[in-house]
This record gives C-alpha cells, sequence and structure tokens, in this order.
C-alpha cells in the first residue's frame, strides 16, 4: 500500500494495489473453501468443535491472511455436512 497526503492535516490517499486487495480479503484461500462460522454452522457443532477438529487432523483447513490478522479456511470436503441427513425432509 502506498498512501500521500496533499498537505499535513489532509485525508490521506491510500492507493491499493491487486496484491494488496487480495491480501486483505484473504484471497490467498482455494476456490471452496469456507471461513471458520460457515462450517460450524452448516455442520451444527460450535466454532470451538470446528478449531478442534482442525487441530486433531479431523478436518482439513488453512490459515489465510486477512489484513493484520490470520484466519482458518476450511475445505468443504472434509466436513461431511453434505452427506448428513436433514431432519425435516
Amino acid at each position: 500500500m502506498k498512501g500521500s497526503q496533499i498537505t499535513p492535516g489532509a485525508p490521506w490517499r491510500v492507493e491499493l494495489t491487486d496484491d494488496d486487495c487480495r491480501r486483505l480479503t484473504a484471497g490467498d484461500a482455494p476456490v471452496g473453501w469456507l471461513t471458520l462460522k460457515a462450517p460450524a454452522q452448516a455442520s451444527g457443532i460450535s466454532q470451538q468443535t470446528v478449531v478442534n477438529k482442525l487441530n486433531t487432523g479431523e478436518l482439513e483447513g488453512i490459515r489465510v491472511q486477512a489484513g493484520a490478522r490470520t484466519a482458518w479456511r476450511i475445505r468443504v470436503d472434509s466436513i461431511g455436512y453434505d452427506r448428513q441427513q436433514t431432519l425435516f425432509d
């Protein structure tokens, strides 16, 4: 990122490159991989349980850069929620 001000105290003008946008939006994640919240809701378990399963290797996930922090992206195929029966068919 590159920023500039016309005069001291003026608003900053920040120029974002494509690489900056990708880094800020967690664009490193492969297509079809979900955030931590989505698999937890889809499979009916807590986010902490998803993290525990990631740490034990039961689920496949990667850490991606999302701005100044890192975030999980979880592979949908490793969850198995699409194979579960629904309560109300």
